[in-house]
């Protein structure tokens, strides 16, 4: 009998990975590890496996194919994975983006026009920036789930405003050195600041549309599907969300948005094609869109991530599944290779 290829779900925690009806006839065997399982000596894993419908403590040999869903910003260990099983054997290389990157490879495609405009974060400049946009959003270089997302203010040219999180300012002062200062002192690592974006809203709450861009059982980019989080009231960002809704749902509330939506997936398929030509092999990504008050849709952020908690939140089988199953359906397409 033929050997089933092994596919390695390779991340932080061990749990058993959503298989749905693939578990009826497996065409493969899957793992599920961490870091802390590898035996680089042996070529060996020691992890969670599915067999014989159940997910058991095993250890096997090293994947035929490797899932990355570690949270890192560089590809050792992709690479070092690529030595022993092949070259184009691990996707995902990098998950944590670094946002400036992302910025000017996109700035270099044909969606430079849905970018906001962006700038490399100065403490020297922040003012003049300032007296030419009004508004600002100061955010780090790799951060993760919105941490220290601050949003900038001049008001008739004379008062400095810092908010973060809601629209209650956290600092306002006329003094543009006390200003620099406090900034500086958030800032500590490399940070952008991104033009504001005046969000569309439901129930005067903002909201974002975030689209599963993943590769199919073909090899081919595709767009699973999307998802909206809506804010907090008085929130400037959806990070922290009150509510995660289907894009059919959104659709539901929003009609008009119809053609947005169809815009917004061509536009996913050429940013996954320009990122994994300059970053590396990929498969699954999320490209987050903000949607302004005329409608009009821009490139937020991309994710090298993707949160499958937020698509569970969504109650939506389809998505549901694409976003758990494509990547292992493309996992399995990479084993025939």
């Amino acid at each position: 009998m033929e050997e089933k290829p092994i596919i390695g779900i390779m991340s932080t925690t061990l749990r058993p990975w959503p298989l749905f009806d693939l578990n009826k006839n497996p065409r493969f065997r899957l793992l599920v590890f961490t870091k802390k399982g590898i035996n680089w000596r042996e070529e060996s894993i020691s992890g969670l496996a599915f067999e014989d419908n159940n997910w058991k403590e095993k250890t096997l040999p090293f994947p035929n194919v490797i899932y990355n869903r570690l949270y890192t910003s560089n590809n050792k260990i992709a690479r070092k994975f690529e030595r022993k099983i092949g070259k184009g054997k691990v996707f995902n290389y990098i998950t944590r983006f670094n946002k400036w990157t992302i910025y000017k490879i996109l700035k270099q495609s044909t969606v430079a026009e849905f970018l906001p405009r962006t700038y490399f974060y100065r403490s020297n400049y922040l003012i003049d920036l300032l007296r030419n946009e009004q508004m600002l959003i100061l955010k780090p270089c790799q951060s993760y789930l919105g941490s220290n997302v601050y949003l900038l203010k001049l008001i008739n040219n004379s008062n400095f405003q810092l908010y973060y999180r809601t629209n209650i300012p956290r600092l306002t002062t006329t003094d543009g050195d006390e200003f620099k200062k406090y900034v500086r002192g958030l800032t500590q690592k490399n940070f952008i600041l991104q033009q504001f974006i005046e969000f569309d809203k439901i129930n005067d709450k903002i909201y974002d549309i975030r689209m599963l861009v993943q590769k199919n059982e073909n090899g081919q980019w595709t767009v699973s599907g999307g998802l909206s989080r809506i804010s907090y009231t008085n929130y400037y960002i959806t990070n922290y969300s009150s509510k995660i809704i289907s894009l059919e749902s959104l659709l539901e509330s929003k009609p008009l948005l119809k053609n947005t939506i169809e815009q917004i997936k061509s536009i996913c398929l050429i940013t996954a094609e320009t990122l994994e030509s300059k970053l590396g092999h990929l498969g699954d990504i999320g490209v987050d869109f903000g949607i302004d008050q005329e409608g009009k849709c821009g490139i937020i952020e991309v994710n090298g991530k993707t949160q499958k908690l937020l698509v569970d939140r969504t109650k939506n089988a389809d998505l549901i599944r694409a976003a758990y199953l494509k990547p292992i359906e493309y996992a399995n397409f990479l084993t025939k290779l």
